[in-house]
């Protein structure tokens, strides 16, 4: 039986996981959530950031395979021991670049793609002189993290050290981006590079929290886009990614949308499947196309075509779920949900934080909804959240596809 080694495991690649054995395949987790949970035959508890302790399960294990999704770090662990070992896998050029989002500014300045100004800052005073010269608000983030985390919108000098420390204290390089903020609205562009080249899928529109600009509350996929705007998106996201010099695997881009101009402003950029299941869900709903699938088929060498041609056969949500003001404390869950609901994710309760002033990754939990309308995702995501919310225990369900 042949071996493949899956880096960064969590919940969110649990589809990953259990597709890879449904493929025969002898599955080995590098893992940093609860291994118990994890349904691979044999499981390692290690950061994807530690490529020491990850090269020394490779020379244990000596898997015949690698990979890795919808995590930057894990993706830059098999860019590295595809280099080191030849696997396939992505380049380490390119992992190098979307794992840093000054570099990733570097090459898309190149193109045509609208930026922000920006600047790559190593101590206060460099943040501070950008403010002044390109006027509040900005944003300060951490060179070389994901997400939200250690993200800040500021408006005033008076907020300015704070967001700085914060920025610097998530930053595995203890610097930072300053960039000037672009009033708009956030969008993701989620596109797959298989053996003949590069194709956009869709573009996600998001609602954001009142309170909390930089975290989402709903995803829509596809997007609620013009045609002409969807096709604005479609350029941007192909020069960007000529531009990076992606040619593996998911790609997931940030933009967004100028208010007034609707010009579109080129934010970050992953060489990865986007989160929460994106990659190994929702596309797959949308489009009927196994992409999740595709990934696992590069990475034991196969031509792969996955192509969907924006012909979308479902509509998909993230709703992010938050706990209602008087908790019902329980411990566990019926189960019985909708058949619209694909999957549903809750953080343990002492891992839950305010989104109001926090990262995403502090969300109470998400739930994964796919159907034919809108309005009736949300309607079920509002009955989910009453439903799910007031459970105090870490809880994962996943209904997957055959």
């Amino acid at each position: 039986m042949k071996k493949i080694l899956i880096i960064g495991t969590g919940w969110e690649q649990i589809p990953l996981v259990k597709k890879a054995k449904q493929y025969g395949l002898y599955v080995i987790a590098a893992a940093w959530w609860d291994k118990e949970q994890i349904p691979a035959d044999k499981v390692y508890e290690v950061d994807s950031h530690n490529l020491e302790a990850l090269d020394k399960i490779i020379c244990t294990e000596n898997p015949d395979y690698i990979i890795a999704d919808e995590s930057d770090s894990a993706m830059y662990a098999v860019a590295f021991f595809a280099e080191k070992y030849h696997f396939y896998g992505p380049k380490l050029s390119t992992q190098t670049i979307t794992n840093n989002k000054f570099l990733q500014r570097e090459c898309v300045k190149k193109t045509s793609v609208l930026q922000p100004a920006y600047r790559m800052c190593w101590n206060l005073d460099m943040v501070r002189e950008f403010a002044y010269e390109a006027g509040y608000p900005i944003i300060i983030k951490p060179l070389d993290n994901c997400g939200s985390i250690g993200i800040s919108k500021i408006h005033t000098d008076s907020e300015l050290i704070a967001a700085w420390l914060k920025a610097v204290q998530n930053s595995y390089s203890r610097m930072c981006i300053a960039e000037k903020c672009i009033c708009g609205k956030v969008i993701t562009a989620d596109g797959f590079c298989d053996s003949s080249g590069f194709e956009f899928i869709t573009a996600s529109s998001k609602d954001m929290y009142p309170e909390n600009e930089t975290v989402a509350k709903v995803l829509y996929f596809p997007g609620k886009f013009s045609d002409s705007m969807l096709e604005k998106i479609k350029e941007a996201t192909e020069q960007t990614v000529n531009a990076i010099e992606i040619t593996y695997g998911f790609t997931h881009i940030e933009f967004i949308v100028e208010e007034g101009s609707n010009d579109i402003y080129f934010i970050e950029a992953a060489n990865r499947g986007g989160g929460v299941f994106i990659s190994n869900i929702i596309l797959e709903e949308i489009t009927g196309i196994d992409y999740c699938g595709a990934l696992l088929q590069m990475a034991i060498g196969k031509k792969t075509y996955a192509k969907c041609g924006r012909q979308y056969i479902k509509k998909a949500i993230l709703y992010f779920l938050e706990s209602p003001e008087k908790d019902s404390i329980f411990n566990s869950l019926d189960e019985n949900f909708p058949t619209e609901c694909r999957a549903i994710h809750l953080n343990k309760k002492d891992d839950r934080k305010n989104v109001k002033n926090e990262a995403s990754a502090g969300r109470h939990g998400v739930a994964v909804l796919a159907g034919d309308s809108f309005e009736n995702l949300l309607n079920i995501g509002r009955s989910l959240e009453k439903k799910v919310s007031a459970c105090q225990q870490e809880y994962f369900w996943l209904r997957m596809k055959r």
